[in-house]
């Protein structure tokens, strides 16, 4: 009788560490979840803001000719980019 009711008690703690853990699991990829959606938000503003940019510039060196900009200013990646994106 002792026993069964170990055993009992024993499975019982199991099944509560099991669903505790399936909450924090839950809890968890509910947060990634958010964060990533953020993450495409910022995505999507910063290429809309890119595409303003492409566009203005391009503008300009149209009409003017060219565009000069410290590179201190810029990231240099986006110097590259922006390389491409006028050939």
């Amino acid at each position: 009788m002792a026993s069964e009711q170990k055993y009992l008690a024993e499975q019982e703690a199991k099944k509560k560490a099991e669903a505790e853990r399936k909450a924090a699991l839950e809890k968890k990829n509910s947060e990634r979840a958010a964060k990533a959606k953020e993450v495409e938000e910022a995505l999507k503003a910063y290429n809309e803001a890119r595409k303003n940019y492409q566009q203005k510039l391009g503008e300009f060196c149209r009409t003017y000719g060219a565009f000069h900009t410290s590179i201190k200013d810029v990231n240099p990646l986006d110097l590259v980019d922006a390389m491409f994106d006028l050939m």
